[in-house]
């Protein structure tokens, strides 16, 4: 015969504490479509495409001093986007060629100067600095290399890499939406080249621009 166990009162109180816990903790689960909508990453990565238009002058022995008008394009990319606080480190693409306003050079040959008008596409990558996007004003900072494309150098197309470091001003365009800035941006490059006499050794060049670029947060 199977005894009889007689459930006392404490017995009782035991039963229903443990049911209200249980029915306590399932209600507080969420869904698992909630779980699933809430598991979708938010994007961790940003970028800028900007426009930009401006004046430089290249400075050495073998460029006359002068001024030149260029126009160029840059991406940026982030590890973070633009609606995050803060900082953000990325890297930055560019490239500008010379347009309108030519610069110029002079060439001498048998006691006699040539001055020969040249053009230049200068493109690189830089590491990039951007403080946060969203104050009205905030600052940059890139710096990486470049290479410097001339057109002729005594009489023949000629490359010449370079150090770049640039840094300027951003404005937030609109109050409204974060994403138009323009930014105001000096940048400087240093670079060499052989000259055309062996015993000269090498030729420096420096190329100091500053632009106006016109962009927005794409990401």
């Amino acid at each position: 015969m199977t005894p009889h166990l007689h459930k006392g009162p404490l017995s009782k109180c035991s039963s229903a504490l443990f049911c209200l816990l249980a029915t306590c903790l399932g209600a507080g689960l969420p869904a698992p479509s909630a779980l699933a909508a809430d598991a979708q990453p938010a994007p961790a990565f940003g970028s800028d495409l900007s426009m930009g238009i401006g004046l430089g002058t290249l400075l050495g022995t073998w460029p006359d001093p002068g001024l030149h008008s260029w126009l160029g394009g840059r991406y940026d990319a982030f590890v973070v986007p633009a609606d995050r606080r803060g900082a953000r480190l990325g890297a930055s693409i560019f490239a500008s060629g010379t347009l309108g306003l030519l610069p110029q050079a002079t060439e001498q040959e048998s006691d006699v100067n040539n001055i020969v008008t040249f053009s230049c596409l200068h493109y690189g990558v830089l590491s990039a600095l951007r403080l946060d996007p969203r104050l009205p004003w905030s600052g940059l900072v890139s710096f990486g290399f470049s290479r410097l494309d001339l057109s002729t150098y005594w009489g023949a197309p000629y490359a010449v890499p370079m150090i770049t470091f640039e840094a300027g001003l951003r404005r937030r365009m609109l109050r409204r939406d974060p994403r138009p800035f323009l930014d105001m941006v000096a940048r400087l490059s240093w670079g060499s080249i052989i000259a055309p006499n062996p015993y000269d050794g090498l030729d420096e060049l420096w190329l100091l621009q500053v632009a106006t670029w016109l962009g927005f947060h794409a990401r």
